[in-house]
């Protein structure tokens, strides 16, 4: 697995019993996350599929493009379902949830 971003920290916070402390952690943010190099979408299909992303993940329509990728946007299974109803009755095309999960390395 690859992580999603890197977060550098000068000192890693223990429990009482030298275990690790997750609530201590850092909190993440947008600017940690690993992304690929922004490309717009183009056709209407393109544009609209951003547009699904941009409203079942609440990100900007705008930071949405070719290069997207499912699960770093915060997609899960349960987002897929949510994403085939909505392509389907947009665009009136059947997806199953393996077409997402398995095509999930860019958003288009």
């Amino acid at each position: 697995m690859v992580p999603n971003y890197y977060k550098q920290i000068n000192e890693i916070p223990l429990t009482n019993s030298g275990k690790l402390n997750r609530k201590e952690l850092p909190e993440t943010c947008r600017e940690d996350l690993i992304e690929e190099k922004y490309i717009a979408p183009e056709t209407e299909i393109e544009k609209l599929i951003c547009k699904i992303y941009s409203s079942l993940f609440n990100i900007n329509e705008n930071e949405i493009g070719k290069m997207s990728n499912f699960y770093e946007l915060g997609g899960d299974s349960f987002y897929a379902i949510r994403m085939i109803a909505e392509i389907k009755k947009m665009l009136q095309i059947k997806l199953n949830i393996k077409d997402i999960m398995d095509n999930s390395l860019s958003a288009i």
